[in-house]
C-alpha cells in the first residue's frame, strides 16, 4: 500500500505528474484506490498487477505507449542474431504489439553504422542484401 505524497518523497517528481501517472496506472488496472475518497484525505493505493522491475509506460488512458519500442526490439534481435540484414531486423524485430518496418529498420541501421556500432559483414549487392554485425565494444544499451 502507498499514498502519493510517499511517491513525492521516494522520487521528488513533480506532484502534478505523480497524479496523472497514477491516474493512468489505474485506468491501466495496475493500482487499485483502497477505501473511499473523502475530503481533505489522500488515496490509498495498492499495486494489483505487479509487471517487474521496468515501471509500466503508460498514457493518462491507461494504454500503454510504444513510442521507441521497435528500436529496442531491434537493439535486441541485433545482439540475439549477431550477423543480420535490414530485412532480419524487420522480421525478428517485430511482435504481436509493435512491428518495425523495412523502412524504419534501414534508418536505425543506417544511423548506427554512420556512429560506429555496426560492420558491414557482408557489401551488398543486387539481389544479395548487406548484412552488418553490433561491435561488442559499443554495446550502451538500446
Amino acid at each position: 500500500m502507498f499514498k502519493r505524497s510517499q511517491l513525492y518523497l521516494a522520487t521528488r517528481v513533480n506532484d502534478g505528474t505523480i497524479q496523472t501517472y497514477l491516474i493512468g496506472l489505474e485506468r491501466g488496472g495496475y493500482i487499485q484506490r483502497i477505501g473511499e475518497c473523502r475530503r481533505g484525505e489522500e488515496l490509498t493505493y495498492r499495486l494489483v498487477r505487479d509487471v517487474g522491475v521496468q515501471a509500466p509506460r503508460i498514457r493518462k488512458d491507461g494504454t500503454p505507449v510504444v513510442q521507441g519500442q521497435a528500436r529496442e526490439q531491434m537493439w535486441r534481435s541485433m545482439r540475439i542474431l549477431g550477423d543480420f540484414s535490414v530485412r532480419d531486423l524487420s522480421v525478428h524485430g517485430s511482435t504481436d504489439e509493435v512491428s518495425v518496418n523495412e523502412a524504419d529498420a534501414k534508418s536505425y541501421v543506417h544511423y548506427l553504422r554512420k556512429a560506429g556500432y555496426l560492420v558491414v559483414t557482408l557489401i551488398g549487392k543486387p539481389g544479395t542484401p548487406a548484412r552488418y554485425r553490433l561491435l561488442p565494444a559499443r554495446y550502451t544499451g538500446p
